[in-house]
């Protein structure tokens, strides 16, 4: 089986989706809450799909977040969303960068 067919395997997507339930994640850059995800890849989920298949998906740009860990200190996250290409991006605000 080639990567993207395991990648979009309806079990694996279903996992990964009520993980992403489950941990209750902030909005990415687009600033879509977790509670309309499931709305929007109702309405977009074939052309996302498509666009995976194809080699044409385009994600969003990533925003970094600064996290502070007792063991680590500061450090620079990535906070991405899968909303791809099907899905305008907002504008970063506040002290968030888009990189």
């Amino acid at each position: 089986m080639e990567l993207m067919s395991a990648v979009l395997e309806r079990g694996n997507l279903m996992r990964a989706y009520e993980r992403v339930l489950r941990n209750k994640g902030a909005p990415g850059i687009d600033g879509m809450m977790v509670g309309d995800l499931k709305a929007h890849l109702k309405a977009h989920w074939s052309g996302i799909r498509e666009q995976l298949r194809e080699g044409r998906y385009t994600p969003l740009a990533v925003r970094k977040v600064e996290i502070t860990q007792a063991r680590w200190g500061k450090a620079h996250v990535g906070d991405t969303h899968g909303a791809g290409s099907t899905h305008p991006a907002s504008p970063a605000s506040g002290s968030e960068s888009c990189v």
